[in-house]
């Protein structure tokens, strides 16, 4: 349904809202959130049941180094909203190895310069955030990092990684207490 009004109608963004994390919530509507994540043709923004409405002043962005360069194309189009909402983007990578590769802070150093300059937007910072695990490291940010709204691409991965384990999005949708933006990439 919703794909037939996207394809319908000029729409940029698809607003959801989300609901609990039980099993029998989950059983009963099926997790329409997951399935959404996945086939949405446009970014989407999930609203949690318990989120408090308050300005959107820090976004943070969360990037994978691996696809640095495809998540700088989406940083750029991010731009335009946190100009609007004159919110800060902190691009946030969680680090998952005991100790910091050498080179990394002033290799982000420059990137962020080169972002800045390319973008014309002083208000983008970066934060590194240790973890084991890459999903506690997103939940901690979004409970400790006073960031109003979390960002993440979307990749399509293979058959039996999504099966097994679903993406970090589809995790990190039940369990944080802000919107969660995410973008097809």
């Amino acid at each position: 349904m919703v794909d037939q009004i996207i394809a319908e109608q000029p729409i940029g963004l698809v607003i959801m809202g989300t609901h609990g994390n039980d099993s029998l919530s989950t059983f009963l509507l099926g997790d329409h959130c997951r399935k959404m994540i996945d086939k949405s043709l446009k970014s989407l923004l999930l609203v949690p049941p318990a989120v408090k409405f308050v300005p959107v002043k820090k976004i943070a962005f969360a990037i994978d180094l691996e696809h640095a360069e495809n998540d700088l194309e989406e940083l750029y189009k991010l731009i335009p909203l946190a100009k609007a909402l004159h919110a800060e983007i902190l691009i946030t990578h969680i680090h998952t190895e005991q100790s910091p590769v050498p080179g990394f802070k002033k290799w982000m150093d420059q990137f962020l310069q080169e972002v800045s300059n390319k973008a014309d937007y002083d208000n983008i910072f970066y934060r590194i955030v240790s973890s084991k695990d890459a999903e506690k490291g997103l939940k901690w940010l979004c409970e400790h990092g006073e960031v109003d709204m979390l960002v993440m691409l979307h990749r399509q991965y293979g058959f039996f990684d999504s099966l097994f384990s679903g993406s970090h999005k589809q995790h990190m949708v039940s369990h944080i207490a802000i919107p969660l933006l995410v973008i097809a990439a």
